[in-house]
């Protein structure tokens, strides 16, 4: 943006014909970079996005186990040991061996978890 700005005054001084132009885009030019530098941080933590709760991780686990169930409606088995696996789910244990989780941590870890179960 400097560099596009100093060419605009290099215009505006040298050559008349896009004088007014240069001019009225080397004000906005400045105008947008005062706004660029007092628009407030991003509050978006590292990795950029939320850690989940508890409630967020319990219902995404069973988000998550009701579509292997879909999936596999054909194979008893895997529906069973699915089920098993819900029942014994401990959500704090889960965050416990998985901090600061976020949501694509949550669905490679439950992927790791769950693919034995299913294949």
């Amino acid at each position: 943006i400097s560099k596009l700005n100093e060419y605009l005054d290099t215009c505006i001084i040298k050559d008349n014909k896009y004088a007014k132009k240069a001019n009225l885009l080397s004000y906005w030019l400045k105008d947008y970079i005062k706004y660029l530098e007092q628009e407030e941080a991003d509050e978006v933590r590292i990795g950029g996005r939320p850690e989940l709760s508890e409630e967020e991780v319990w219902a995404m686990t069973v988000d998550y186990v009701n579509k292997l169930k879909r999936n596999n409606a054909d194979r008893e088995k895997v529906v069973a040991k699915l089920d098993k696996f819900l029942e014994n789910f401990n959500v704090k244990r889960f965050m416990r061996n998985n901090p600061h989780m976020t949501s694509p941590d949550f669905y490679m870890v439950i992927f790791n978890e769950t693919d034995s179960l299913v294949n």
